[in-house]
């Protein structure tokens, strides 16, 4: 597998090279090279593309597009896009995690420098990916080139292709999940280290202290550790209550201060709170009425056999014409993958279950199930006779309920 950008640097002419500039989407297997006019790309598709192609061996799709915005001010998506669900400002902590939150943002304002990489690890559930995607919102509000990466997807060709020093910052999710192949690990900790050498900012989560993560070698973990490692931890119950508080006013419900105290004590996780309001607001809108708290657990019980995630996926893989097995399987061929993301999309649109659920039920992490929403919100902006479609499938469900 070549590197494409060494390979452009070696081949090219110099002056026209400056005017041509690429960028890698590793979640969609393709890269984009960009021309100025049309003379750069026909010469460009006349002598190289065939090579290109070649050396890639064909699994990735390149797409040629011309700009008349020159090199600086071009302005080339990454593939972190801005999502104002991820908002440093409305993220739950607990007054244990004000320092690491004041940290971040004194990083991201530059006002402390010389610490990086930057590991944020805690629990489970504690908010890390929504704070990681909180902080690549941050930085490209200051007009950085951002690349987000869940570091359980990494193999050795993705690391070697993909992590272009083109990107400003790095977000890496979930290092805990890193394929334990040396090779792979050794790529990446050179990777890191031209990163930081280049004064670039590395963002990296986990669930647990480097020092635990057995299937790190030991010069990765010690780059690792010399980082500045920041924890989070699981909110205290005054959060709880503070976050309980939060929703009911976002859902429009009026629950007393005990039912708010008893469902804030109940829960661990700011998911686990949402989830649970989430069901009771689904319950109230069924029935259009306010429902005594200690009947919301066994309403919901009645309704989940009706309307199921099972069901769900039935409808979508009819419509896509695949099974329901091939959905939930490891599969990534591009027509199963989609109609994954329908589904993972449907079951929380229609559930509203939280991401931690849905990967249990499609047998995936709650970061790909995040990407997943993500995948289809993006596409319902850019395409509106998907746009369509997913209301039509979103009815079906709906109306299977008949």
């Amino acid at each position: 597998m070549m590197d494409l950008q060494q390979f452009l640097k070696k081949n090219l002419d110099q002056k026209i090279l400056k005017n041509i500039y690429w960028e890698f989407l590793p979640q969609e297997n393709k890269i984009k090279i960009y021309f100025p006019h049309y003379y750069y790309k026909e010469y460009f598709v006349i002598n190289f593309l065939k090579s290109i192609k070649n050396n890639l061996k064909n699994q990735y799709k390149i797409d040629l597009i011309i700009s008349d915005k020159n090199k600086e001010s071009c302005q080339i998506q990454t593939n972190f896009i801005f999502n104002v669900n991820y908002d440093i400002n409305t993220f739950f902590y607990t007054e244990e995690n004000q320092l690491t939150i004041d940290t971040i943002l004194k990083i991201i304002k530059n006002e402390i420098t010389n610490y990086n990489p930057i590991i944020i690890y805690g629990l489970n559930n504690c908010g890390k990916t929504h704070l990681l995607k909180s902080i690549g919102n941050l930085y490209l509000k200051k007009n950085y080139k951002v690349f987000y990466y869940d570091l359980k997807n990494l193999n050795y060709i993705n690391l070697k292709n993909y992590f272009s020093d083109y990107f400003d910052i790095l977000l890496l999710d979930n290092i805990h999940e890193i394929n334990d192949d040396e090779k792979c690990q050794i790529l990446l900790l050179n990777l890191l280290n031209k990163y930081i050498s280049k004064d670039k900012i590395v963002y990296i989560t986990s669930d647990k202290k480097i020092i635990n993560i057995n299937k790190l070698n030991n010069n990765l973990k010690s780059f690792l550790n010399g980082g500045l490692i920041l924890k989070l931890k699981l909110p205290n119950l005054y959060t709880k209550l503070k976050c309980t508080e939060f929703f009911c006013k976002k859902y429009n419900l009026e629950l007393s201060r005990s039912e708010i105290f008893e469902i804030a004590s109940k829960h661990k996780t700011i998911a686990d709170i949402k989830a649970h309001l989430y069901r009771v607001l689904v319950s109230s809108n069924l029935k259009n009425e306010n429902i005594p708290l200690n009947l919301r657990e066994k309403r919901n019980l009645d309704i989940s056999p009706k309307i199921s995630a099972k069901k769900i996926i039935e409808i979508v893989a009819k419509h896509y014409r695949v099974t329901p097995k091939q959905i939930i399987s490891k599969s990534q061929k591009k027509s199963i993958a989609l109609a994954r993301h329908v589904a993972i999309y449907l079951c929380k649109d229609l559930l509203k279950l939280p991401s931690i659920k849905l990967a249990k039920i499609f047998k995936r992490d709650h970061t790909t199930i995040l990407y997943s929403l993500e995948k289809i919100n993006n596409l319902k902006k850019l395409d509106s006779n998907f746009n369509i479609m997913l209301k039509d499938m979103s009815k079906k469900c709906t109306n299977s309920l008949d």
